[in-house]
C-alpha cells in the first residue's frame, strides 16, 4: 500500500501515470513548479534524478499523514523488481538525529534498500517494535 495525495490519485486515475515534483503538474500550470531547496538537497544526497518517484509504504493504517489521505493497494507483480527503498522519510536526512551526524555515501547508502531484496526485512524492521513476543536471552 502507498499513501497519495487526493489530487495526486485523480491525477494517476485519469492518466494512468504517477507524476513527481519535478514534472508539470496536469491542472493549472505548464510547467513545473518551484522546487523547494531541502528537495533538492536531499535529492542530491541521495542521488536520486528528476525521473524518481516517492510513496509512503503503509504498514497497516493510513501511514504517515503527511504523504497522503488515500491509500492506493499496489499488485506485487507489477512492483518494478528495481523499486529501491528508504527505510525512512527521506528528509530524515535533514533532521536530528542524523543531521548533526553528517552521513556520507557509504553511511547513506546503508539506508537504502530494494524492493525484491529488502522489502519484507524493512518492513518487520518497522513493525517489530508493536508486535508482542517473548524476548529470548
Amino acid at each position: 500500500m502507498v499513501n497519495i495525495t487526493a489530487d495526486a490519485l485523480r491525477a494517476f486515475l485519469r492518466e494512468q501515470n504517477y507524476r513527481n515534483i519535478y514534472q508539470p503538474a496536469v491542472i493549472g500550470r505548464s510547467k513545473a513548479p518551484d522546487i523547494p531547496t531541502k528537495r533538492l538537497v536531499v535529492d542530491e544526497s541521495l542521488g536520486l534524478s528528476v525521473r524518481t518517484c516517492f510513496g509512503a509504504v503503509a504498514l497497516g493504517g493510513i501511514g504517515v499523514r503527511f504523504y497522503g489521505e488515500y491509500c492506493m493497494v499496489l499488485k506485487l507483480t507489477s512492483v518494478h523488481p528495481r523499486t529501491q527503498l528508504f527505510d525512512r522519510d527521506s528528509y530524515d536526512i535533514l533532521n536530528e538525529p542524523l543531521a548533526s551526524l553528517a552521513l556520507d555515501e557509504r553511511q547513506i547508502e546503508s539506508l537504502r534498500g530494494e524492493w525484491k531484496d529488502d522489502v519484507r526485512a524493512m518492513a518487520l524492521r518497522r513493525i517489530l517494535p508493536e508486535v508482542a513476543h517473548d524476548m529470548r536471552k
